[in-house]
């Protein structure tokens, strides 16, 4: 082998890694946007799962009412 052939053998192998590393660039690319896609789903169910809350929260505060009214007319009518 001479030092052209040498030259052209170290060039082919600093391309063929070239094209694995970008290859590797391209599928972190595609994971980073699967991540991202996964957090924002997230996101939304969290927010889905706040407004939940809050509508549980008021129903208890509507039946906790409820509740307290019904006692006071029990009171009334045993006091009568």
């Amino acid at each position: 082998m001479d030092k052209l052939d040498i030259i052209l053998e170290k060039l082919e192998k600093l391309e063929a890694g070239q094209k694995e590393l970008q290859a590797g660039q391209k599928e972190l690319q595609a994971e980073q946007k699967e991540m991202q896609a996964n957090l924002d789903r997230m996101e939304i169910d969290i927010l889905s799962l706040r407004m939940d809350n809050k509508s549980i929260h008021r129903k208890l505060d509507v039946i906790a009412s409820a509740v307290v009214d019904a006692q006071e007319d029990i009171t009334m009518l045993n006091a009568q």
